[in-house]
């Protein structure tokens, strides 16, 4: 698919302890106002080295999302078959399709396509620990291709421990850093960059940024 440069002024906003970057202006995406998708197909990856069921984590979390910021995103479970049965197997293929092609396949407006690129959990013999997660959001127009919208966002957690001793205090930020619920860090990541996600049809504050 073509991507269309977009413009390098960014909005940053922190949803807890999640930092989110995309254009500030909803108006400045004109192919939103354009084509005024609707139905969303939704497709998630990561990079290598980042643990499968980071993606997976992401992607449970999307549809909710998706419906609170006005749009349809089309059932996962239907969707992925869907594409698999039609030789669609790899996310490359999605994203490289003909322009038109997956629209017609699958009804969608614009696929959702977000790439999981950091998830690193780490600790140190000096009782630190962090883990990190970063993600990049675009949204592509199935009928002609265009980039519509485009977000990155990225979330630091400081899980070390200082309590008692050097010992007591490694073994605590071990437990720490282990503990923490991926599937909760996902929700919230994405939960602050659809902040920023133009709204959809089915949201109240649709019609205030769609008029010119």
């Amino acid at each position: 698919m073509k991507i269309l440069r977009w413009m390098m002024v960014f909005a940053v906003v922190s949803i807890s302890g999640c930092t989110a970057m995309a254009e500030k202006d909803w108006k400045a995406w004109s192919a939103m106002q354009r084509e005024k998708p609707v139905a969303l197909l939704l497709v998630v990856d990561s990079e290598a080295g980042v643990p499968q069921h980071a993606s997976e984590f992401f992607f449970t979390t999307l549809p909710e999302l998706m419906a609170n910021s006005g749009y349809y995103a089309l059932p996962p479970s239907f969707s992925y078959q869907l594409l698999r049965d039609s030789g669609y197997k790899q996310v490359a293929s999605v994203l490289n399709a003909e322009p038109g092609a997956i629209q017609k396949l699958t009804g969608a407006d614009a696929v959702l396509y977000v790439r999981v690129k950091e998830w690193q959990a780490s600790t140190s013999i000096f009782a630190t620990g962090s883990v990190r997660v970063a993600a990049s959001y675009q949204l592509i127009s199935t009928k002609t291709g265009t980039l519509m919208w485009h977000a990155d966002s990225y979330h630091e957690m400081d899980t070390s421990v200082d309590e008692g001793s050097w010992l007591e205090d490694m073994v605590l930020t071990e437990l720490e850093t282990s503990s923490v619920d991926i599937s909760q860090v996902a929700q919230q990541l994405n939960e602050s960059v659809l902040y920023l996600l133009p709204p959809g049809k089915y949201h109240p504050f649709y019609q205030n940024w769609q008029q010119p």
